[in-house]
């Protein structure tokens, strides 16, 4: 492989490298500023837990980007597929309430429609439809 060819890849793999750092930060930053750690801490009573929470959170998305992007299988099965699949579900949805929640979309919704109660039902139902969107998505249509 000539030297030029050599710093060419160099220069990519530096520039892919900053480029997933500056991405996963920003996204560690959005959940820090949205507060959902702060949020699931508090719901749960863990609040003297939150610096492993973030540690977590950290861990998580550093080992997530390194399976992804050198395509390492995890054979653990379809359990653990199971699981992974419950808490990316529970991670999305905290993600999305608490988006719904900075925008203040929710009480304003609730003011503009009188909804007084049963708005938790509403919550999740759509939820569910979600849930169930996606599977049939991905085990009806998606072949």
């Amino acid at each position: 492989m000539p030297l030029n060819e050599i710093w060419v890849n160099f220069l990519l793999g530096i520039t892919g490298i900053s480029a997933g750092i500056l991405v996963s930060g920003g996204m560690y930053a959005l959940i820090t500023t949205l507060g959902i750690i702060n949020r699931i801490a508090q719901d749960t009573h863990t609040a003297g837990d939150i610096l492993l929470y973030e540690e977590c959170v950290i861990w998580g998305a550093a080992i997530g980007n390194v399976l992804f992007v050198f395509d390492i299988a995890v054979p653990f099965g379809v359990p653990a597929l199971i699981i992974f699949g419950l808490v990316g579900g529970i991670y999305a949805g905290c993600l999305a309430i608490a988006l719904a929640e900075v925008i203040k979309t929710i009480p304003v919704y609730i003011m503009r429609t009188g909804l007084t109660t049963g708005f938790g039902i509403i919550i999740l139902l759509m939820a569910l439809g979600k849930g169930i969107g996606g599977l049939v998505y991905f085990f009806l249509l998606n072949y």
